[in-house]
């Protein structure tokens, strides 16, 4: 070893043993217990990274704060320079653990030394991990806290047999976790949770006129969970509606929502809706049988219309010509179809009128020479 590698082989080991940390699972323990501390919601839940929800940012900070900034650069100058200290399997040779304690009173094997510099380095959190602690969460989540069943007669029960468990939520679920509602306008408002007592699940009801299904889940706790994230998707589901139905001019509400709401929300979420367009009633193949199509004004063009019937129409006149152009596309096709049919059994019809005249004629023939060969036998045999 040059003394360079043996000033960091010792400078690692003081750091590991400050730290306790002697295996892999402790330096993966406090990487996931930083990642916790600064990711999970007010819940308790944390984000599982995965191909949709890369956290590499969040995961490579919890690994420094959790490490410190010390060991990670130390264990990283380490493994740059540690190439000639390793077997031909990758593990450290002895001489580096045996230095670790002798100098440093750190003792630990080469195989977990190897995966203790590897997570220091690398570190990464693992699915089960997150799974892992998301449920013993779940498991603590006291029901009773946050839903509270609905008694007989109530009319948050309207619609619902009697032996239909219902519930509602309490102020808790929203007063003790405002951050999950930052993003959702209408919080708390006309909710309840219906049991399915066929399959055991559970519906989460909004109230519009009438109850309307928002989402479900297969337990309570999920319910709980769920609720934020459910609410913030149907209203940013609305808004986004709401834009196509203000161009063809249509009523913007929508099962969970009036009119009056999705604008309150689109103003939330700043979103200005659009004028009321105009529509073209167009065919966008030169294939005469293609259907006609419904689109925007201004989006007609040369690459998006190879016909245009019609411009500049309101969207439910558009909608209606448009339908009943496919109508009379749908009976030219008819038409042509069984008129091709025809023509071609008229055709079938004198082919076989000529083959029949043919097979007459051969037969008239035969009877002939039937009738004359027996005339010939009979006199032979007189």
């Amino acid at each position: 070893m040059t003394p360079q590698q043996k000033a960091v082989v010792v400078q690692l080991g003081n750091l590991l043993k400050e730290k306790n940390l002697n295996t892999e699972y402790r330096v993966s323990t406090a990487i996931f217990a930083e990642f916790a501390r600064n990711t999970a919601n007010t819940f308790g839940i944390v984000p599982t990274p995965g191909y949709y929800t890369p956290m590499e940012m969040q995961v490579s900070k919890a690994r420094r704060n959790a490490l410190g900034e010390a060991l990670v650069t130390t264990a990283e100058q380490f493994d740059e320079q540690a190439d000639e200290l390793k077997t031909e399997w990758g593990y450290y040779r002895d001489i580096v653990v045996e230095l670790m304690e002798t100098e440093c009173d750190f003792r630990v094997s080469t195989y977990e030394l190897r995966s203790i510099i590897r997570k220091v380095i690398r570190g990464s959190i693992d699915y089960r991990q997150c799974q892992d602690h998301n449920d013993e969460v779940k498991r603590g989540i006291k029901r009773a806290k946050y839903l509270k069943k609905v008694k007989l007669g109530d009319p948050l029960r309207n619609g619902v047999s009697d032996d239909t468990p219902v519930y509602e939520f309490t102020d808790a679920m929203f007063d003790d976790h405002i951050p999950e509602f930052n993003n959702v306008l209408f919080i708390g408002h006309q909710l309840r949770v219906v049991k399915d007592n066929d399959d055991n699940t559970y519906s989460i009801q909004k109230l519009n006129g009438t109850w309307k299904y928002l989402t479900f889940t297969e337990n309570l706790r999920d319910t709980v969970l769920q609720l934020p994230k459910r609410l913030e998707d149907a209203e940013k589901r609305a808004v986004r509606e709401a834009i196509d139905l203000s161009k063809k001019g249509l009523s913007i509400a929508n099962d969970l929502f009036t009119s009056s709401e999705v604008l309150a929300l689109a103003n939330a979420q700043g979103v200005e809706l659009p004028e009321v367009s105009t529509f073209a009633v167009c065919r966008v193949s030169a294939n005469g049988r293609e259907p006609y199509k419904t689109i925007a004004s201004g989006e007609v063009n040369e690459t998006t219309a190879i016909y245009v019937a019609e411009k500049n129409l309101s969207f439910s006149d558009a909608l209606n010509l448009c339908n009943m152009m496919n109508k009379q596309l749908i009976h030219e096709n008819a038409v042509t179809r069984f008129t091709n049919a025809v023509n071609t059994a008229q055709e079938l019809l004198e082919s076989n009128k000529k083959d029949l005249a043919e097979a007459q004629q051969l037969q008239a023939d035969f009877v002939r020479q039937l009738e004359e060969f027996r005339q010939t036998i009979v006199e032979v045999a007189q």
